[in-house]
């Protein structure tokens, strides 16, 4: 292209995306336009061998971007005056890439090796074990079932030896293809030696094979973008999976709306779930997120607000013969258990935000929690579930190049120490941790 015509184009585009914004009403595609634009070509100094612009008319004819309405992202925050001066008005189409919504998890493309080295923590026993994360390529029944990355690992004993794991958002090896998202996906293993990192046997499938998404979700941007796990656990052969409605994101992927949460079931060991309560915002704004600790005949319920919004730990209990009963959970209401009372239920903990993850330690005989908190996993411990230690920090990367977040204990430990799993954003992947226990 001549750098005439890449004036010429440059400019035309220039002109309309100025005029998107409200900073003039001349359309590139009008005469006046065209007659400014040869006016403008005409103060330049012409390169040695090239003709003058073209007439009016031929540069009317040229091969302009095509019109069509404003993108939202430029219009985006305009006051209703500005938009109705500018409701006859057409700017030229301008691409706007689409952004992934999560990092590329296959190793050598991404730029990393896929092994996720954590810097080692120089103020406690937390570290990595295992040479390889869970999902990707070192997992064979993983690359089977078309599962490269994941995160929010939610794990829990499925009452008869083994252990269920599932997954927030997963994408294959072709995302950056053809944006498949699953919203959750269903794992399962019978490794309860975690010493050298989860392995996990297989995945609840589709007909091709693939991955498929255990708890449905709309997949609709404003009412239901997705359905993400939050807590698991079982009891009498049944399955019962903890998660939250993603309406939109604000921002990018570090925070989001909900709409509602609940809790699905499943009677024929994770083939298919069904809804069997569902908390909707507003009266249940402090249980979008929650964490399910079984104590005695009680199931706990650790809840926080949506999308890593500050709030504090509301707590919940139910018999665990009516789990699917919202009307039979007591609310601590800084004195006492009170039936029907979600909005009211006392904030046992401050400032906690993001996902965290809960269970009753019989060996110690206390409830441990994990939370993220300034960029550090912070352990926490309870005799009640209601009066918290202050926490202490038990790992941190302390570096820009992993970024961990949801901490996900996991189950069936053997000894007294802890091992939990943890997803790290830029292999969007998830690691085996283990760190001893020193109250």
């Amino acid at each position: 292209m001549t750098l005439h015509r890449l004036l010429l184009r440059t400019t035309a585009l220039s002109l309309g995306v100025i005029s998107s914004l409200g900073l003039t009403l001349l359309s590139p595609t009008t005469p006046a336009a065209a007659n400014h634009l040869n006016r403008v070509l005409r103060s330049q100094p012409m390169p040695i061998g090239q003709a003058r612009p073209v007439t009016d008319s031929a540069l009317a004819q040229r091969d302009l971007p095509q019109v069509a309405q404003v993108p939202s992202w430029l219009t985006e925050g305009r006051s209703r005056t500005a938009d109705a001066l500018h409701t006859n008005f057409q700017a030229p189409v301008i691409p706007v890439p689409t952004l992934p919504l999560v990092p590329d998890p296959v190793p050598l493309r991404n730029g990393r090796t896929g092994l996720v080295v954590l810097p080692p923590y120089p103020y406690g026993g937390t570290f990595k074990v295992g040479v390889f994360p869970l999902l990707g390529v070192s997992c064979l029944p993983c690359r089977n079932a078309d599962v490269w990355g994941g995160d929010v690992a939610v794990s829990w004993d499925d009452g008869k030896g083994g252990t269920f794991v599932i997954f927030g958002d997963t994408i294959g090896l072709n995302y950056y293809g053809n944006r498949r998202m699953r919203s959750n996906t269903l794992a399962f293993t019978h490794d309860l030696a975690y010493g050298d990192g989860l392995q996990l046997e297989r995945w609840e499938v589709g007909k091709d094979g693939k991955a498929r998404e255990a708890i449905h979700s709309a997949h609709i941007n404003g009412f239901e973008r997705s359905k993400i796990p939050t807590g698991a656990f079982s009891y009498k052969g049944v399955q019962y999976v903890g998660w939250q409605s993603v309406s939109r994101l604000v921002g990018d992927s570090r925070k989001w709306l909900t709409s509602r949460s609940g809790i699905s079931a499943s009677y024929d060991h994770g083939k298919t779930w069904q809804t069997i309560l569902i908390r909707p915002q507003g009266n249940y704004a402090k249980f979008q997120q929650v964490s399910f600790a079984k104590r005695g005949d009680y199931l706990y319920e650790f809840g926080s607000r949506q999308g890593r919004e500050v709030g504090g730990l509301a707590v919940a209990r139910v018999p665990l013969s009516k789990v699917g009963d919202l009307s039979a959970r007591e609310y601590w209401t800084g004195l006492r258990w009170t039936k029907n009372a979600p909005q009211r239920a006392f904030n046992v903990m401050a400032f906690i935000h993001g996902e965290l993850s809960v269970q009753w330690d019989p060996l110690f005989r206390r409830f441990n929690m994990l939370r993220m908190q300034d960029g550090g996993v912070i352990l926490s411990t309870s005799l009640d579930g209601v009066l918290w230690s202050p926490g202490r920090e038990i790992y941190s990367t302390g570096s820009s190049t992993y970024s961990a977040y949801a901490p996900q204990l996991l189950p069936n430990r053997r000894g007294p120490n802890l091992f939990f799993l943890l997803s790290i954003w830029e292999d969007y992947n998830v690691v085996t941790m283990y760190t001893p226990l020193g109250f």
